[in-house]
């Protein structure tokens, strides 16, 4: 026990030392190129980030989708070098340990067996994939079949689904990765005098992700948004159902599509990308004007894209992972919708008003430096990617 605890402590010590000089170095090259307003210098550092980001693994990894998507806030030459991220980390090898631990979770004698062999109604799986389908820095995501239940047409015995396996170990290690991505956010706060905002946002990323390891967390998030979309649209958004869920187990129905943001799979299928993205925001503005519901994770591994000729328009628009979700009061959505509306309109007493209730619900000093910052934030929401503009 005594040599397994020396050799996490010095993995940990050499994992602080890469972290905090990648950061001292990003910082100084990010110093550099805003001097010279130098577009390939900001590539090069986003460049840079995303080896290190992959060598360091974990929870650096959601960071790194994180910022990608953060192209108000990154220069977008830096963010579009880290949306390869969203294909997510490196999958493990579904081992015997980690096949015992899965069965385990989910009371479940044995993973994979054929029909009625469970015990008191926990029926194994009928196959399991070993190659995992998509991998994350928390867990990872399995294709498996389900005996479907006697007497139900279900289109076959068997019914296709996703098992999602937390990481063993998860916890610790997140636990590790969040203290010290801490520190570094510290540090560059100091540095970056105008980047102390990231702290709140570090202490609120803090509490989301250590909510997501428990994925009992991201069921109730996940069957809460296929209900709320369900009541709000007549096909064409497709949330997973949840079949099972314990804490470090989720079984999901299988839903394959394609990332929203493949243009050559758009063409092939001849599907309009103007549809579909306005479809992906019709879905989010619904979950998030309509239940207060926000997937706080839509990177484009998350919005997928399946053809279906039975849909409206001859598709469907899925939303994925809906581990990281947050859940806005009624004075919030009002402030939000207020920003978004105003900045539409261009209606600068409503806008003021707005984004002082929307510092005011996000625990923020209403001053000038905070609205600029929202502003800033509302309108790249706001904006068309498609447009070439903002």
């Amino acid at each position: 026990a005594g040599a397994l605890t020396f050799g996490r402590a010095g993995a940990r010590r050499r994992r602080a030392v890469r972290a905090i000089a990648a950061a001292a170095v990003a910082v100084s090259e990010l110093r550099r190129a805003r001097a010279s307003a130098d577009e390939q210098r900001y590539k090069s550092v986003g460049i840079f980030l995303y080896k290190e980001i992959l060598e360091l693994g974990g929870l650096w990894i959601k960071t790194g989708q994180y910022a990608a998507s953060r192209a108000d806030v990154l220069p977008r030459a830096l963010s579009r070098e880290l949306r390869p991220l969203a294909d997510g980390a490196p999958a493990l090898p579904l081992s015997s340990a980690l096949r015992a631990a899965v069965a385990a979770e989910l009371g479940l004698e044995r993973l994979v067996g054929p029909r009625g062999a469970g015990n008191k109604g926990a029926a194994p799986f009928a196959a399991f994939d070993d190659e995992a389908l998509a991998a994350s820095s928390i867990g990872q995501v399995h294709r498996a079949e389900v005996w479907a239940d006697d007497g139900v047409d279900q289109g076959g015995d068997t019914i296709q689904v996703a098992v999602k396996v937390a990481r063993p170990g998860a916890r610790l290690f997140i636990e590790d990765d969040l203290a010290l991505l801490g520190g570094v956010v510290r540090a560059l706060t100091i540095w970056e005098t105008d980047l102390r905002f990231l702290r709140r946002a570090f202490a609120d990323y803090a509490a989301a992700v250590s909510r997501e390891l428990d994925l009992t967390e991201e069921a109730r998030n996940t069957a809460d948004a296929r209900a709320a979309l369900d009541a709000g649209f007549r096909g064409g958004i497709v949330v997973p159902r949840v079949v099972a869920a314990r804490p470090g187990a989720l079984v999901l129905s299988l839903e394959e599509g394609f990332r929203a943001d493949d243009g050559d799979a758009l063409d092939r299928h001849r599907l309009d990308r103007a549809r579909v993205f306005a479809r992906a925001v019709r879905a989010v503005a619904r979950g998030l004007f309509g239940e207060g519901l926000c997937h706080a994770d839509p990177h484009a591994g998350n919005v997928t894209v399946r053809p279906d000729p039975m849909a409206p328009d001859g598709f469907e628009v899925i939303l994925l992972d809906w581990g990281l979700c947050a859940r806005l009061d009624d004075d919030a959505r009002a402030a939000l919708a207020g920003a978004a509306y105003a900045t539409y309109a261009r209606d600068e007493t409503l806008l003021r008003s707005s984004l002082d209730g929307l510092a005011e619900a996000s625990r923020l000093a209403a001053t000038d430096e905070t609205r600029r910052r929202l502003v800033a934030y509302v309108a790249y929401l706001l904006h068309d990617p498609g447009s070439g503009r903002g």
